[in-house]
């Protein structure tokens, strides 16, 4: 072989080597994923819980958790299963739709079980921001980008909390741009996509808190 095959067969070692590298997971990737998918299953049952202590209502929290958290989580589950959705980041723009549906329908059912029981009135405020927050989210992704919905639900809870429970809760906040940050080290989001998710979060919070509590 000539020194320019040698050359050419170097250069094609070297593309394939490359792509081979890409298809591998990076460690940390794999670290930001877990962490915030914990993240991301915890913080919507967190509010649920921290009310249910403070009003003394479980099966009112427990209900709200099960509509909002753990049917919500399952049912991306099976969209992911039929091919619907890609994962539970949803991080396609298109795919949100019918995930946004499939949430409403669960929230309906959650509001349904909660007339049946002793619910004080922060459980019901909570559940129905939750509807805000996906009609919110909706909305944003309809008209104009595909908002960061894990950093928006987190904003959403601790301010949530904050007005509700304890003002400690605003220290919560610092978690934020991690969250951020995280989504967009694993190419979830643009850090535009991540501001507007803070801002309807923050937003959601604060109207339905003026609406309801006040």
């Amino acid at each position: 072989m000539d020194r320019r095959g040698r050359g050419e067969a170097i250069d094609a070692g070297v593309r394939d080597d490359v792509a081979i590298m890409e298809k591998i997971p990076n460690e940390n990737e794999n670290s930001f994923s877990y962490w915030r998918g914990m993240c991301a299953v915890g913080d919507k049952p967190m509010v649920f819980l921290v009310l249910g202590a403070t009003s003394h209502a479980w099966p009112a929290a427990i209900t709200a958790i099960l509509g909002t958290s753990i049917m919500p989580m399952a049912a991306i589950r099976v969209l992911t299963l039929i091919g619907k959705a890609e994962g539970r980041h949803v991080q396609k723009r298109e795919q949100r739709y019918i995930v946004f549906a499939a949430i409403f329908a669960l929230l309906g059912a959650a509001l349904a079980g909660l007339w049946h029981l002793h619910t004080p009135r922060v459980i019901w405020v909570s559940v129905l921001s939750a509807v805000m927050f996906i009609a919110t989210f909706a909305v944003v992704t309809r008209l104009w980008c595909k908002a960061s919905i894990h950093t928006g639900l987190w904003v959403c809870v601790t301010v949530f909390l904050a007005l509700t429970v304890s003002p400690l809760w605003w220290a919560a906040l610092v978690v934020a741009p991690a969250i951020g940050w995280s989504r967009v080290v694993l190419k979830g989001h643009s850090w535009g996509e991540v501001g507007v998710g803070i801002i309807a979060g923050a937003a959601v919070t604060a109207v339905s808190y003026q609406l309801f509590l006040t």
